[in-house]
């Protein structure tokens, strides 16, 4: 969803694991999987991290395209392009090797507003992070008092006004 280097460029203790995080934590609240249906290939070949399609055109991936795969025994997940070439695409981790014509790799496709979003909250932990727990500070005049962070104003360790931007793509979970 961002890189690591955006991710330190305002969080500098920000990790790979920060980011995976904020991004399931994004598909998690909105129920949205972001994909572009569009750019699908399937009955899929994944092996030695390639991943190869029996129908799609593999010729409309870029490297750097996040990729989810689906319909796998073992490979499920979200993966990353590192090289688009021949009908291949090589992804930033490893497979279990397994063929599946069911199987389905489909291009994520974030909005503008959500990344820029995932950067307000980044820059907020930066920010914040080494003052959870502390509600109030007085030294001699000088008196600040931090936002309250209460089970109503909050969700995922965030004030809910920080989470906002995620409204308009929240969609309706089918049980």
């Amino acid at each position: 969803m961002i890189s690591l280097q955006e991710a330190q460029a305002l969080n500098p203790n920000a990790s790979q694991a920060m980011c995976d995080g904020l991004e399931v934590m994004v598909r998690r609240l909105t129920n949205n999987n972001f994909q572009a249906p569009a750019f699908r290939l399937s009955g899929l070949t994944l092996e030695n991290g390639t991943a190869k399609g029996l129908s799609g055109r593999s010729d409309i991936f870029r490297v750097g395209d996040r990729v989810e795969i689906n319909g796998t025994d073992f490979n499920d997940g979200l993966y990353t392009v590192t090289e688009a070439s021949d009908g291949v695409l090589r992804l930033d981790k490893g497979f279990i090797p397994e063929t599946s014509k069911s199987a389905i790799l489909t291009k994520i496709d974030y909005p503008t507003d959500v990344m820029e979003g995932v950067k307000k909250l980044l820059a907020y932990d930066a920010k914040m992070g080494d003052k959870i727990g502390v509600k109030s500070e007085s030294v001699a005049r000088w008196s600040v008092t931090y936002y309250d962070m209460t089970s109503s104003e909050s969700k995922e360790g965030y004030p809910t006004v920080l989470l906002g931007f995620l409204d308009k793509y929240r969609k309706i979970r089918w049980s």
